[in-house]
């Protein structure tokens, strides 16, 4: 199947914690405090930062971008 952004396996939050299932091999956590989506569900381990203006709030909005440019990247789109 292609790369659709209805394809990103969102699997809700805990703790304000947001998780997406990308693949088989990679998993991204975002909070509305970090600004990065990160490997892991403390957001120690960035990977990638979040697009955002100047004095701009992050919303989950900027954060499923984020995703989907890890997506596009892995399947060599970006």
């Amino acid at each position: 199947m292609d790369w659709e952004p209805g394809n990103i396996n969102y699997q809700g939050q805990d703790s304000g914690v947001h998780r997406w299932q990308v693949d088989s091999e990679v998993t991204l956590f975002w909070h509305p405090d970090w600004l990065h989506l990160a490997e892991d569900i403390t957001g120690m381990h960035k990977r990638v930062p979040l697009d955002l203006n100047a004095g701009e709030v992050p919303t989950e909005a900027h954060a499923l971008k984020a995703v989907e440019k890890v997506v596009k990247a892995r399947k060599g789109e970006a």
